[in-house]
């Protein structure tokens, strides 16, 4: 791709708009909080993170462990429900063995993405410089509206965080969830007591 093409999704990528949907979850919102931004990409911009993405996706296979499992190809979430189900189900026969359960809880964790450390990430797994390009482009550069009652509110910069509806956000999460991944295995091997599953 050109630079002239890097041009365009600068251009293409000025005006997103963000509309606030509420969640079900809430049954009566009455706080910014009950509801959940989600941004509308252009066409433009989609095609463009579509080819990225489509250029990224065969290299999560050797990149990412086998114990994440969304977005990369041949694995399945299901495989870690059992996987969990059956170390729980065995949780207490063996009392000689030291367990550890931990759950990570990812509250609003596609907003809290550091662009920083996303790039950086992408860096040391040797990403291709103009890939690296691509995706800081894709990532900065976008101007957003919030509709308030179908009524455009100005445009603002983000300045980190990965939108919802952006087919590019979710490869760069699990990218960027490795990390914690890979400290999370290191500190239990280095561990005399502990064994990961």
């Amino acid at each position: 791709m050109s630079k002239s093409s890097l041009r365009l999704v600068y251009c293409s990528r000025n005006s997103m708009l963000i509309s606030l949907l509420w969640s079900y979850k809430v049954p009566n919102p009455s706080k910014m909080k009950d509801f959940r931004p989600f941004a509308c990409c252009n066409t433009l911009y989609k095609i463009i993170a579509k080819i990225i993405m489509n250029r990224i996706k065969p290299c999560l296979l050797d990149i990412i462990s086998p114990s994440q499992s969304a977005f990369v190809a041949g694995r399945c979430s299901g495989d870690n429900i059992l996987l969990v189900q059956e170390l729980i189900r065995n949780y207490h026969k063996d009392a000689s063995c030291h367990w550890l359960a931990l759950k990570v809880d990812l509250i609003k964790a596609f907003d809290m993405v550091d662009w920083g450390f996303l790039l950086e990430t992408l860096a040391a797994f040797h990403f291709p410089p103009k890939v690296i390009i691509w995706i800081k482009a894709c990532l900065t550069t976008p101007k957003f509206s919030i509709s308030i009652n179908g009524e455009l509110a100005g445009f603002f910069s983000g300045k980190r965080g990965l939108r919802e509806g952006d087919p590019m956000s979710p490869y760069m999460f699990v990218i960027a969830m490795e990390v914690l991944s890979k400290i999370l295995t290191k500190r239990i091997e280095d561990s005399p007591i502990f064994k990961f599953h």
